[in-house]
């Protein structure tokens, strides 16, 4: 899901390679984490100190469940009639004996005739 790692270059400066996955965080969680990184890299630890307080955010989407509560039960609604609608899906067909787990499958090289 992450990983961070260090390279050396020749010059002896060191490079810091950053792989997060998409899903630990969205954009403006990236942007966030990025510019902390770099405040850091430039001196600046005031990133460290203070954390961010999630309570107004946590209020604010709190407020808008309720705000939009109407507009979320009729979309819920209209979505729930668009899957009723959708056609039912194939049954899976019965593999016979000979192929069922354990047998191997022929396979032919890419391009083979």
């Amino acid at each position: 899901m992450y990983a961070l790692e260090a390279s050396t270059l020749p010059d002896g400066t060191a490079v810091l390679h950053v792989v997060l996955d998409a899903l630990l965080a969205d954009a403006r969680s990236f942007a966030l984490l990025f510019g902390q990184l770099f405040a850091l890299h430039d001196g600046d630890d005031s990133v460290l100190t203070a954390p961010a307080d999630p309570v107004p955010h946590l209020r604010a989407l709190a407020g808008r469940r309720t705000d939009d509560a109407e507009e979320h039960a009729q979309a819920r609604a209209a979505w729930r009639q668009k899957f009723a609608a959708l056609p039912r899906a194939r049954t899976c067909p019965n593999r016979p004996p000979e192929r069922r787990a354990g047998t191997a499958l022929p396979r032919s090289a890419p391009g083979a005739a």
